[in-house]
């Protein structure tokens, strides 16, 4: 044999036994993700029944003040009652609101404006900065817009919400400028203008008492000038108008909803079991992805491991025979252990530990029988290594000698050594030994040191009786 060019194959018959008595390892793999799995879903499904419940939180705190005495002290019934009941009002109010303001009205890419200009002439800067102040205060909250919304049909707040002033408006931190731009909107100019008009009229009615609390001053007024133009804030503040608007409606659906798992809680049950369906099936989903994760992670292991996995090894890789297969005492053995140790395909593997030691002496024998071609040719003494503990080696010999006396076989000299390559004393044992015996375990020997015994011993023309597995 050719050991230089031999490649090691795996049977998967082989593969799968070795892998399947490691079934307790993949059952806690395959519950772990099982648990992973469906503890992510049951998070997840507590994150959104907490949003909703956040949700529903913010729709109680957005309501009318009064709110969380009446939750407290009704029923639940009542409380949801109570709350639709504000946002129906607010529903009704917003909608009443945008059908008929008329800056909700005005379309925001040819809206109708009139402009003018306003400057305050005074000597004295602190003097402007009080008239200004002075006369913000009267824009503000000093016109009377009763006789122009009941000439135009519409309500005062619909008229005063269509004034809006320049930058210059705002209070300066340096020099005031006592500049004030005013400007109407307004579907259309003619009615842009008479609010103009009407607003230019009390603000030069209001400038002796203005003066007589703030001092004398000249007040300039420009010319009214008046066209269509594109307004974009005027969309972004119809767009969250809407949005708003939307937002109720979608708040009230989900007291609605609420409202009915309330007085029926076998809705609320079923949701509840539906949660729980769903995270058992996750589950369930978790535990079979774990266990095919787990067996091909020891398939993986197993291959790349570079381990003797079967007494098979010996003769497909390295042509030598199987003496004996030692069961590991130590190992407990499950039912479902046993069914899967048919996959081995070895039927001296259900013969128990003293039988087989039995037949390693009988396998033994044959095998010495079938080198001796020369009658002085004496296979008397014979060295076991391998890639295993001393311990181990010594009680092989023990027990292989135990059951060579009770069969009444030839008697022989028994040698054991470690490290056939590389330890001095187990190379004089082997210089006096007539054949070698390789004592492995199964997924423990590793696949590169075997190979470096069996290399030796065919150079060194010492005979390999075979292979003892435990």
């Amino acid at each position: 044999m050719n050991t230089e060019t031999a490649e090691r194959e795996i049977k998967m018959s082989t593969l799968m036994y070795r892998v399947l008595r490691r079934w307790r390892g993949i059952v806690v793999f395959g519950l772990l993700a099982a648990l992973a799995l469906g503890g992510y879903k049951g998070l997840r499904l507590r994150n959104s029944q907490e949003g909703l419940g956040q949700e529903t939180d913010a729709v109680i705190a957005q309501s009318e003040d009064g709110t969380a005495q009446g939750s407290s002290g009704g029923s639940g019934t009542e409380t949801y009652r109570s709350l639709l009941k504000k946002l129906e009002n607010r529903q009704k109010s917003t909608r009443e609101y945008l059908d008929s303001s008329i800056l909700a009205s005005i379309d925001p890419g040819h809206e109708a404006q009139a402009n003018v200009s306003i400057r305050v002439l005074t000597e004295d800067p602190d003097q402007t900065a009080a008239l200004q102040k002075a006369y913000e205060n009267f824009l503000t909250s000093g016109i009377d817009w009763s006789g122009l919304a009941a000439d135009m049909e519409t309500k005062e707040e619909y008229l005063s919400e269509l004034v809006s002033f320049g930058d210059e408006w705002k209070e300066s931190q340096g020099m005031p400028t006592g500049l004030i731009s005013l400007t109407v909107k307004h579907k259309n100019t003619s009615d842009a203008k008479t609010i103009m008009k009407e607003l230019l009229r009390q603000l030069e009615n209001q400038k002796t008492e203005i003066a007589q609390t703030a001092g004398d001053h000249t007040v300039s007024i420009g010319a009214v000038s008046a066209g269509y133009f594109s307004d974009p804030q005027l969309e972004i503040w119809m767009s969250e108008q809407l949005k708003g608007y939307a937002e109720i409606a979608a708040d009230m659906d989900r007291l609605e909803a609420e409202q009915d798992t309330f007085k029926n809680p076998s809705a609320g049950k079923t949701g509840t079991m539906a949660s729980a369906s769903a995270v058992v099936k996750y589950a369930l989903a978790g535990f079979v992805l774990g266990i095919v994760a787990g067996i091909l992670i020891c398939m993986i292991g197993l291959v790349c491991g570079r381990r003797i996995l079967s007494a098979r090894e010996w003769n497909s890789t390295f042509g030598l025979r199987s003496l004996a297969v030692i069961p590991d005492k130590k190992r407990r053995r499950e039912p479902l252990d046993r069914l899967v140790e048919k996959l081995d395909g070895d039927k001296k593997n259900q013969a128990e530990e003293e039988t087989r030691y039995h037949l390693a002496v009988e396998n033994i024998a044959r095998t010495v029988r079938m080198l001796r071609t020369e009658p002085e040719r004496q296979i008397k003494t014979i060295l076991l290594t391998g890639d295993v503990s001393l311990e181990e080696l010594k009680e092989t010999v023990e027990k292989l000698t135990r059951a060579g006396k009770q069969g009444q076989v030839e008697e022989r000299t028994w040698l054991c050594g470690q490290n056939l390559a590389s330890d001095p004393d187990t190379l004089a044992k082997a210089d006096r030994s007539d054949a070698v015996i390789l004592v492995e375990k199964t997924e423990h020997s590793r696949y590169s040191a075997v190979q470096e015994d069996v290399e030796q011993l065919l150079s060194w023309r010492i005979p390999i009786l075979g292979t003892i597995t435990l």
